[in-house]
């Protein structure tokens, strides 16, 4: 009897532990509309991090995902669907613009937010409840400039979807700031386009012809930067692209068009280390596919989270928010995340081109 006792005793303490490190997260995500080619693998990023913490560990991460058809109304109501389940945690794959939409709203509820694509400037310095995966847009955009200006361009072409106008003025305003600052007598010129109606692309090349800059940057999709680019692949050019267009779609859809592009991206798009080497693996076998940015960085967002959950416990999210940047540091598959007190993020960009069909370092 004592024996019995003793064995479900176990049991029960197994279970209570199991409970208690046990959670639910929400993650919205865009899985289907414009954006969906480039989230949709921030989704199996995500889902790959908590099987393996389920399979690893003795507590369950139950993440249920939500799709926001890449529309920021839509945004808000899979936040708030989410909310009225219960779910204090989530994890945000949307753009900048669809996750301000949401903003007031989760504010206004005791939950915590994770995001490694809320890059825009507006979200910068804000006591508000979210902890962010990414740097500030303006840092892309100072980077590129200076890369520009050393190309010795004497104008440029900013190309824009304006269905994610938070993250496309950010990135231009300074971009054209950095670029003026060092060359006063520069010509800018901009072209706007809504991605929510089907968008003319022989139009759009028509416009950046016309304006025959040296250079063009182009703030979009993959897709939308894939077939933009096509139609302008005949003129000789210097092509810069915005961390958004980032992902095999581009080079799936864009070819040889998109050879030569150069953007900045954080070190972790690229790496030989073991830990790196074992989540790519994983991935691979997973979902039989390649994985992107947006797959690792949400998978570091389920480990991080789970992590910081693990230590405080699932039911006080300010506790969990409270630990995260009390630690200040969060080392990634293959970036080292740094957190201010806002839970503003910190890391190191690097140059990138596309080189015979794959992003390279440019040394």
């Amino acid at each position: 009897m004592r024996t019995i006792t003793l064995f479900l005793v176990i049991l029960l303490v197994s279970a209570c532990a199991r409970q208690q490190s046990s959670f639910d997260a929400g993650m919205v995500v865009s899985l289907t509309g414009n954006y969906s080619p480039l989230l949709e693998s921030a989704r199996n990023g995500a889902l790959l991090a908590a099987e393996e913490i389920n399979s690893r560990e003795r507590r369950e991460v139950n993440l249920v995902v939500r799709d926001d058809n890449s529309r920021g109304e839509v945004t808000l109501e899979m936040v708030q669907g989410l909310i009225e389940e219960g779910i204090d945690y989530l994890i945000m794959a949307t753009t900048s613009g669809a996750y301000l939409e949401a903003a007031d709203y989760i504010n206004s509820k005791n939950v915590l937010v994770l995001s490694g694509t809320a890059s825009s400037d507006e979200l910068k310095g804000l006591d508000d409840n979210l902890i962010r995966l990414t740097v500030n847009i303006s840092l892309y955009a100072d980077h590129l400039a200076d890369y520009a200006i050393r190309q010795q361009i004497k104008s440029a072409t900013i190309v824009y979807d304006e269905n994610n106008r938070s993250y496309a003025d950010t990135m231009a305003t300074a971009f054209t700031a950095e670029i003026s600052e060092k060359i006063p007598a520069i010509r800018i010129q901009q072209v706007g386009f809504d991605s929510r109606v089907k968008p003319s692309y022989i139009d759009i090349a028509r416009k950046i012809r016309e304006q025959a800059s040296d250079c063009v940057l182009l703030i979009a999709s993959p897709f939308d930067t894939a077939y933009i680019y096509q139609h302008i692949d005949e003129f000789d050019q210097l092509l810069l692209l915005s961390p958004w267009g980032v992902s095999r779609e581009l080079i799936e859809n864009g070819g040889r068009s998109v050879e030569g592009v150069v953007t900045y991206l954080e070190k972790g798009f690229l790496g030989d280390d073991p830990e790196y080497s074992r989540f790519v693996g994983n991935y691979r076998e997973r979902f039989n596919e390649e994985p992107t940015y947006q797959s690792m960085v949400n998978y570091d967002a389920v480990y991080l989270l789970s992590g910081a959950i693990k230590s405080s416990g699932p039911d006080r999210p300010r506790d969990v928010f409270g630990f995260i940047l009390e630690e200040g540091r969060f080392s990634g598959v293959n970036t080292d995340y740094i957190f201010d007190e806002y839970g503003d993020c910190s890391f190191e960009l690097y140059p990138y081109t596309v080189r015979n069909g794959s992003f390279v370092r440019i040394e």
